[in-house]
């Protein structure tokens, strides 16, 4: 059984920093293998498999060695080859029937994958080449780490730990161990209805902060096109409403079960 852990990163300016270069280069190796791959179709109609772009790695980092993209070399190996393995899988998805694979732009490139070597100690995170980062401890890691994954998000940095723990299965005797079962339906209109009938109501949070959220909109709009001053209202914008919207629902999200399973209920979805 695989089971993510999210947790938030507390970094440095040279850490957050150096990310910020590392989400650049693998934004490079990807619009630049992705490029290599149309061209040789259109020229040679050959395909380039994953593994011909992954030995084409170590040209390209010499390629740039002594130039001003000379820290391609500083990214994590492994995480490159991650890179190259997304683009795979979105060839395959536009071979079963989806969209052919895009360039990868600055503002929706946000993540990296490190697939091994990461060690999790108490109140801090070793990631490979970039060492010891503290994070937030929400709560416990059980099992081993299969991968990991450090996301770019509107109010900081955020990693998924991937672990494989056992499945703990619930016993089918719990009603004659006296302990009460519920069941728990998951809708569209109603959030959730109970075998009891109780009826959760959706909040709906966007609705909630859709004035907020509108006001927010029309103040960057209104203003000059200065970047600077662009950049820093859309900043504010989006450390204000939609920050708001994502903590509510976490908050609801995880307050749920955890009610459900304060009375010692065993929960059916």
């Amino acid at each position: 059984m695989i089971k993510t852990y999210k947790y938030k990163l507390r970094l440095n300016k040279s850490q957050s920093h150096r990310l910020e270069q590392w989400l650049g280069v693998t934004r490079l190796v990807y619009n630049t293998a992705l490029s290599v791959k149309i061209e040789a179709w259109k020229k040679n109609q050959k395909n380039v498999t994953r593994f011909d772009l992954q030995r084409e790695l170590p040209e390209l980092k010499k390629k740039y060695d002594g130039s001003p993209r000379d820290w391609i070399k500083d990214v994590n190996a492994q995480s490159l080859q991650c890179v190259l393995k997304r683009l795979d899988n979105a060839y395959q998805n536009f071979f079963r029937g989806g969209g052919f694979p895009k360039y990868a732009k600055k503002g929706k490139w946000n993540s990296i994958e490190f697939p091994q070597n990461v060690i999790v100690e108490e109140g801090r995170i070793w990631l490979p080449k970039l060492g010891y980062v503290n994070y937030h401890k929400s709560r416990d890691l059980d099992g081993i780490i299969k991968s990991t994954v450090v996301t770019k998000d509107i109010d900081g940095w955020y990693t998924c730990l991937s672990c494989e723990c056992e499945r703990n299965l619930l016993s089918s005797s719990d009603n004659q161990r006296g302990r009460p079962a519920v069941g728990l339906d998951m809708g569209v209109v109603h959030f959730l209805t109970t075998s009891d009938g109780k009826v959760v109501e959706n909040p709906q949070w966007l609705n909630q902060y859709s004035r907020d959220l509108r006001l927010a909109q029309c103040s960057v709009a209104r203003r000059k096109r200065v970047p600077v001053i662009v950049v820093k209202r859309c900043i504010s914008y989006a450390n204000c409403t939609p920050k708001s919207i994502v903590a509510e629902r976490t908050g609801f999200m995880s307050y749920q079960p955890k009610w459900y399973r304060s009375g010692g209920r065993s929960i059916t979805v």
